[in-house]
């Protein structure tokens, strides 16, 4: 697995920022301190002391899906993702979905299609949110994009 680190990550132009060799990255993951690690170049994995997000773009190199991870209980329960639908080779964002989630089985969904929003609220179980904590340079929990979401209207 191709695997680059970096002290953190620039959106507007699509680049880490401050190139970190496996060792630097390793002493950071151990002491719990900020990195990022850029999977195959198509998945941003940003790790910050209790966070873990996961971006994975699309092969204009723009975000299409994240989640966000907080650590509880030696695991990582995601606590949020984000869904951006573009139209096609155009940049042009038409559907944006964002999901909250709480380990007690409580979520909401938000969702812009067009200009519409629509929003729910529900519960669900939660065992397809949890995840095993994160070991350096081991993120292939990370990288699956089908985590069991509750289905929007």
């Amino acid at each position: 697995m191709n695997i680059s680190y970096f002290e953190r990550w620039f959106w507007k132009k699509d680049q880490g920022i401050g190139y970190l060799s496996e060792e630097k990255a390793k002493v950071r993951h151990e002491k719990s301190e900020a990195y990022v690690a850029v999977v195959e170049g198509q998945t941003i994995v940003d790790l910050a002391g209790k966070w873990v997000s996961v971006s994975f773009l699309d092969a204009q190199a723009r975000p299409y899906l994240r989640y966000d991870f907080e650590a509880m209980d030696r695991r990582l329960f995601l606590k949020g993702a984000q869904y951006w639908g573009f139209d096609g080779q155009l940049s042009e964002l038409v559907e944006y979905i964002i999901f909250n989630f709480n380990p007690s089985g409580a979520y909401v969904v938000e969702r812009t299609l067009g200009s519409e929003v629509t929003a729910i609220e529900g519960t669900a179980s939660t065992t397809s949110l949890w995840v095993e904590q994160v070991e350096f340079g081991n993120y292939e929990n990370l990288l699956v994009t089908e985590r069991g979401l509750p289905p929007i209207a």
